[in-house]
């Protein structure tokens, strides 16, 4: 499956078009920073909030709870990131 393999495998086996289609699944992920609501979060803690939350999803981490005073994101938020894994593989 060319989403277990990493770039590099794919690279050397001169799998260009799965290289491809690697880097569009990673750019895919990083949509998870455009989940929080706009004006919730400032722009960095949305990014850290998402990603928390992402590594929550997959079972990395315990909790997106976030630094006073930053929220974590929500329930819909949280939703949002979960289809995004859920589409690109990750969970």
């Amino acid at each position: 499956d060319v989403y277990k393999r990493q770039m590099y495998d794919l690279s050397v086996a001169g799998d260009w078009a799965g290289v491809a289609a690697e880097q569009d699944r990673i750019a895919d992920v990083f949509n998870i920073v455009y989940t929080p609501k706009p004006g919730r979060l400032s722009g960095n803690a949305a990014g850290l909030g998402a990603f928390k939350t992402a590594l929550v999803l997959m079972g990395v981490i315990k909790t997106n709870v976030m630094s006073t005073p930053m929220l974590s994101l929500d329930d819909d938020e949280t939703a949002a990131i979960k289809v995004i894994l859920e589409r690109t593989g990750l969970i």
